[in-house]
């Protein structure tokens, strides 16, 4: 079973919020319409528009997403080596046509193009798949699907000096210039494998009361998930805080629609933190189901053993992507998400 690095519905954050969760962002926006799940998506264009950098780098990575666009000539889904410049991306030929592209050290090579014909202004679910390995010379073996449909299978080879060893470390996604846009949604990242035409919902804290309450409203005698349930979050105006070392909350979330169906092919749990002070403080997530609990174990920017440490000026996505049930290793079940619990500790 491969490792989900990345998930993004795009529906709980504004544009200004767009950096608490993606490394970097270039003409980036979210909007509430064009959207194909949920309330929002991200549009973009100008070449890549987002980019998440991970902390470690990958042989293999695969993503997917929901794609719209209302003109060509763009590169849509993005692996990099950054700084390297080691790159691979699907884009467009120009006339609806897609191809890959494999390119390091001022050397590119590109795929013949698909039979696939897209449109524009309508929306699909692409996805690619690249594994790169050797060099001098080095090859990358990659697929493309579009609706979970095959639509290219290549190999594509570089002789240039430097290649030995690179990995990808980053994935991105790209728009067109010349005054276009492109409009993503239902993002996900693997480190291996295809997860298909997904659909990715966001749950929000709500009733009743977590097990555990130590940290307190900014609203007096406010209920604790009423402070962090906003859509999209309202940072300041309100909040729990903790104001020593051990505190812990516990917060109950939304429960899945009825009328889903469906395998769940992923969880992802997002912590949105700030320090009110300089100095150091660090805090844990954690995850509940039953009599269990988990502690956080990895994340952007954790650091075993204390976790997080937050930005005394800055909110910032604490993050936990989980392939896999933390508590039985198998596929999460709709009835054990609707029972769970997420945490948050301080722990220094």
């Amino acid at each position: 079973m491969s490792t989900l690095l990345f998930i993004d519905s795009f529906d709980h954050y504004s544009t200004a919020q767009i950096t608490r969760k993606w490394t970097s962002m270039s003409n980036a926006s979210i909007v509430t319409s064009p959207v194909r799940t949920g309330t929002q998506a991200m549009q973009g264009g100008g070449g890549t528009f987002a980019y998440k950098t991970f902390g470690a780098s990958y042989p293999e990575l695969t993503a997917g997403a929901a794609y719209q666009v209302n003109g060509f000539n763009n590169y849509m889904l993005v692996f990099q080596n950054t700084p390297a410049g080691l790159t691979f991306y699907l884009q467009q030929v120009g006339d609806g046509r897609l191809q890959l592209y494999f390119s390091y050290g001022g050397q590119s090579v590109t795929s013949p193009p698909s039979t696939f014909v897209m449109a524009i202004n309508r929306w699909y679910y692409f996805e690619i798949q690249a594994t790169v390995t050797g060099g001098p010379p080095a090859s990358v073996n990659a697929t493309a699907q579009a609706n979970g449909v095959n639509i290219i299978t290549w190999t594509g080879t570089l002789s240039s000096a430097g290649l030995a060893g690179l990995q990808f470390n980053a994935v991105g996604l790209g728009g067109p210039g010349g005054g276009y846009s492109a409009t993503v949604d239902d993002f996900y990242c693997t480190d291996t494998e295809y997860l298909g035409d997904v659909k990715i919902g966001v749950l929000y804290p709500f009733t009743p009361l977590g097990d555990t309450v130590q940290w307190s409203p900014s609203t007096v005698a406010a209920a604790n998930y009423t402070m962090v349930n906003e859509h999209v979050a309202d940072d300041d105006t309100t909040y729990n805080k903790a104001a020593s070392t051990g505190l812990k909350d516990l917060y109950h979330l939304d429960q899945i629609s009825p009328t889903f169906t469906g395998p769940i092919k992923g969880a992802q749990a997002l912590w949105c933190v700030k320090k009110s002070d300089s100095g150091s403080a660090t805090v844990q997530g954690g995850w509940k189901s039953g009599a269990t609990e988990i502690d956080q174990s990895h994340g952007d920017n954790y650091t075993p053993p204390n976790g997080f440490s937050p930005s005394y000026t800055d909110y910032l996505y604490n993050r936990q992507a989980e392939r896999n049930s933390l508590f039985t290793s198998s596929p999460w079940t709709v009835a054990e998400i609707n029972g769970l619990q997420l945490g948050i500790i301080r722990t220094t």
